[in-house]
Parts: structure tokens; sequence; C-alpha cells
């Protein structure tokens, strides 16, 4: 606040005067620093959405006139033409080359470039366009889908907000080109304060086409969504989504038929179904009835708006969380037919036991993942668990595995893994490797198993924008972590890759090193567990590792931590210590 008014933007005059956006109006504050206080009188007295600084002045906008402010504070009005009503506005030197951008929640046309004239006449100087950029605001949830696509886009639990609405976008990144994908031809349907758009759930790539995907949204159940238009709307009329007010699609995901699951909102978890799964030949069908769908209630499951779920690939399981208050898990057997809920077992849990017999009570379950190995790993409030065998879940009162890490002090001590730390994600990397996400400390990087935190990523020692991670997502198919935070996304060149088959494909890059490079130098293309070493022209062996998947790194130096000399230096790999088993040798040129 500026006195007793509640100021939106503030922009400095002088060292004693500022104009001040309070409300709709904008008012010229002169402070007295002497007797600590201040006056103000009105320059604007309505229609002001901001203001904004030019060369000459200032100047603010409404929905339909432009208010250009000179240094002297004399306003000229302008009445905004068609095309640039209701855009969002800004300018240098004047309105003869200004940029506009529409500042509505459901017109996606990009930016333009004009030449205003005081009498509100027009020439477009350049044409809107997209930049390739990414255009979601908090990229909080990251998903790879079968294409190698990364998908980008705000959770529901974040921009959820009573009586508001936030709106959001759906990007993808492929070959290192961002789209937004959010389909053009939604309809602006409203549920008392609240858009469809409001809040969307997880994306899900359909695995036969990846030109097309499902998400689920705030009020509107899920959208299916090819060529970036919107082809099917799945809702109470078509499917078994419901709620007495509206369906909120939580969670998505495919199994490893193709069928489509979703999971809903519900206030009565008992009578309500919660659980839902669109069989695979259906879902090419161009309309659905409710008798397509298998639909369940969850007891005591209290799915919540954020509500996550995982469809097991490796083992016939399926797993809810409540991420609200309370930290309750689900455990669904499907007993082998995915396509039928009737021999399905249900268990839940409201409460866990360790491996040690010690109980244990996180406040909020947050994320859920399953790793190569069929394990399933769950991020809580206080740390990791582990349920080792996915299927003893389809039983009453098993045991859960809280990760340690021992401490290699001489004692047989261990710490259990980011004790007491809120873990918001994780993701598996190629080698089965894990990053977790947390609140307050950046991201780890811990082995397979838990047992050894290999990194530590954080605002201090690295480029994350911010130690509050909302979400990991680490590429399948390359060394790529994608790392959502609430100041933006970042991506992390890592040194594991997916595993070759055979040695067909190895490479080594930067190649050749030139003298202005002093990163890492990668080879890829490997086999799992390879045994790499690096030799120079004369057989002197200067660094020895084992690949991470299919993949090493090598600093460029010698044994002695020496940058090697210009020459042409040898790796040779092979997959096993005596070398007699399948191998390659790749050569990197050095330029020193």
């Amino acid at each position: 606040t500026v006195g007793s008014m509640a100021a939106t933007t503030i922009q400095a005059v002088s060292d004693s005067k500022a104009l001040v956006l309070s409300g709709t109006s904008v008012k010229l504050v002169t402070f007295d620093f002497t007797n600590n206080a201040i006056s103000s009188s009105n320059v604007i007295s309505s229609g002001a959405s901001n203001i904004g600084v030019s060369k000459n002045g200032y100047y603010t906008y409404s929905s339909t006139v432009l208010a250009d402010i000179d240094s002297s504070l004399n306003i000229t009005n302008i009445t905004l033409p068609t095309e640039l009503k209701s855009n969002a506005i800004a300018y240098w030197n004047g309105i003869s080359n200004m940029w506009a951008a529409h500042n509505d929640n459901f017109t996606i046309e990009g930016i333009g470039n004009y030449n205003l004239s005081s009498d509100g006449s027009v020439t477009v100087l350049q044409d809107r366009f997209i930049p390739e950029k990414m255009c979601v605001t908090v990229p909080s949830n990251l998903y790879f889908g079968p294409s190698g696509k990364l998908y980008v886009n705000n959770s529901m639990s974040l921009v959820f907000k009573v009586n508001e609405y936030v709106f959001t976008h759906i990007n993808t990144y492929e070959n290192g080109e961002w789209k937004d994908v959010l389909p053009t031809n939604i309809p602006e349907q409203k549920a008392g304060s609240y858009y469809e758009t409001a809040g969307i759930s997880n994306v899900a790539e359909d695995p036969e086409d990846p030109n097309t995907y499902y998400y689920g949204n705030f009020w509107k159940g899920i959208r299916k969504v090819e060529d970036c238009q919107s082809i099917i709307n799945y809702d109470s009329s078509n499917s078994t989504l419901y709620n007495s007010w509206g369906c909120i699609a939580t969670d998505l995901a495919f199994d490893k038929y193709n069928n489509l699951w979703a999971m809903t909102h519900v206030t009565d978890a008992v009578n309500s179904p919660a659980l839902h799964m669109l069989p695979a030949e259906k879902r090419k069908l161009d309309t659905t009835t409710k008798e397509d769908w298998q639909s369940r209630p969850l007891p005591n499951a209290k799915i919540g708006k954020g509500g996550r779920m995982l469809v097991c690939k490796k083992s016939n399981m399926v797993f809810v969380l409540n991420v609200d208050y309370g930290g309750i898990l689900t455990a669904i057997y499907t007993n082998g037919t995915p396509t039928d809920f009737s021999d399905d077992k249900v268990v839940t849990y409201t409460s866990f036991v360790d491996q040690d017999g010690k109980s244990f009570a996180p406040t909020y379950l947050m994320d859920i993942k399953e790793d190569q190995n069929g394990k399933v790993w769950i991020a809580t409030s206080d740390g990791v668990i582990e349920l080792s065998r996915p299927e003893d879940y389809k039983n009453e009162n098993v045991a859960i595995s809280r990760i340690k890490v021992p401490r290699n002090d001489g004692t047989s001590f261990a710490d259990y893994l980011l004790d007491g730390q809120t873990v918001t994600s994780i993701s598996v990397d190629p080698s089965n490797r894990k990053w977790l996400g947390t609140q307050s400390t950046g991201v780890y990087l811990v082995n397979e198993t838990g047992s050894e935190v290999l990194e530590n990523f954080n605002t201090e020692n690295s480029y994350l924008p911010s130690d509050c991670v909302y979400d990991v997502a680490c590429d399948p198919n390359s060394a790529s972590v994608f790392i959502g935070t609430s100041m933006g996304l970042a991506e992390y060149i890592g040194n594991s890759s997916p595993a070759e088959d055979d040695y067909s494909n190895v490479y080594a890059y930067p190649n050749p090193v030139r003298p202005d490079y002093t990163g890492w130098i990668t080879v890829t293309g490997l086999m799992d567990n390879s045994l790499v070493k690096i030799a120079d022209a004369a057989g002197n062996v200067l660094y020895t590792t084992t690949s991470e998947g299919g993949m090493i790194t090598w600093d460029g130096c010698n044994s002695a931590g020496e940058r090697v000399k210009t020459g042409v230096y040898y790796v040779f790999a092979s997959q096993n210590a005596t070398g007699d088993a399948s191998g390659v040798v790749t050569k990197i040129l050095v330029v020193k």
C-alpha cells in the first residue's frame, strides 16, 4: 500500500514523486520525507490497467482507450482501433512503433507491431506471430509422451483459487522447438466463477498417435485433442465422469494395453465413481456412451482436486494418492483384467508401518512413480518411501520401505533419505536413478536404490532458478532432465542416457574439441555398464570409467588433472573387464 491506497503499479517520476496505479485510477503521489507524509492527485480517474514507461514519459490504457502521458504529465487520449482493443500494449519511442498482444484468456494470436496515429488509425508494421517459446507461466506438470515429446502445463492444484481462475496453456518441446498445443476451439464455458481452462490436470499422449493427446480439466472432464483441435469432450453426457456440479478430472494415464484411465474428484467417494477406464477399442470411436466405460467408487480414498494416479506397467496394480491433507494411499489390484472392474481388489492405507515396524504418518503424499524394475516410489512431506513388491499391497497391513542412506562414518548408522523434507516429485532416468524435487532445497539425484545421494542441485551451486521444485521429468531417450520450478523451467544435461543393444551408434561430442571449449566431452551410444578407457596415441590410458546406461563424460584431462595436449585420443569400450566380449573403438580429436 501507499498510504491508504492499494497500489498494483508504481513508476518513479522524480526522487519525491511517483505515479501510482490504485484500482483503475492513476495518481501522482508526492512524498514528504521530512514529515513522513504523502499527498496525491488524480492523473487519470478511471479506466487504467497499468502504467508503462516510454522514452518520453508514461502510458496506460483501458480496453478501448490509450492514454499517452508526457514527462510533464500532459495526457493525450487516443481511441484504440478494433484490432488493438482489449490488447496488452507496450512502446518506447512513441505510438508510431508499438507492440500489442491479446489480453484476454481465450485468444491465441501472438504479438504484432503497429504504427498508431493520434487520430486512431493504424498501420501494421509486422503481422502477429507466436514466438517459439514456452508460454506456461508455472511449469508444474512435466510429462514425456511415448513419442518423446515433453508436455508442460500448470497443475490444477496450483492454479485453483476460490472464486478465481488462472488461465493456463499446454506446451510441447520437441527437437528444440516449443509449441502451444492447447486447442483453439474450446468454448468459453463457465460454471460459477470457474472456466474449463482454469485448471488442467495431467496430460496423456495417445500411445498410437503422437499428434493426439488427452487432458483432464477443472470443469468439463476430459478433452481429446488432435492437431491442436478438440475433437471429443468426455463428460457426464458420454462417460461415467460425474460430479454433482461438474467433472473435475484430476489425473490421466494409459496402461500397457493402451486403455485410458482417469480419476475424478468426488465429494462422496463411497458411492460416486472416482476411477474410470475407457478400453482401447472404445477410445478410437468418434462417439462414446456411458456403457463404453468401466468405473468404480474408491471408498475412503477421499480424492481431492489434485489427486494422483499410477497405472503400473510392470505389475497388475493401480495406485491412487490423495494429495490433500491426510496422506491416503489406495491400492487397486486389477487381477490382470484391466477392462473388467468386477474382480478388482481394493485396499486403502490411511496409515503406514515401515520395514522396522515403526509407524510412519506423513501429512501429504505428493507424487508416485514406477521405476524400471517395477518398484513404486512415493514422494511425501517427510522424505521418500518405496513399495518394493507392488502386488503385495493388494493385501492389508503390508509394510512400506523407508529409504535409508548409510552415513559411511565407520558406524552402522543410516539416515532416512531426505528425512523431514517435502519431496514434491520423482522421476526415473535411463539408468534407473531417481531425481527428487523438493519444496525448498532444489533437486536431488540418488542412485538406483536411493542409498546414496549423488548430487544436490540448488540456486547456490547451479543454474537452477529456484529451490522450490514443482516437477521433474527425465527424457527417456537422452541425458536431459527438465526441472519445473516456481521461477521457470530448467534443463540439465546429465551423464545418463539409454543403453544401446550394441556398439553400432557410438560417437563422441564435441568432436573436434576446440581450444575455447572447457566443458565435458561426452561419449554416447554405449551398451549398459560398459568399461570405457581413453588413451593417447602411445597407448597410455588417461581415464577409465564405467558407463551409466549408454554414455560417459570425460573432462579432457589426464590422470594428473592436466588438460591433455593436441592430438587424437582413442576411446575403447567393452562389455567386460577383459575386453574379449563385444567392443568398439572411437576417436576424439583435441585441439589445445
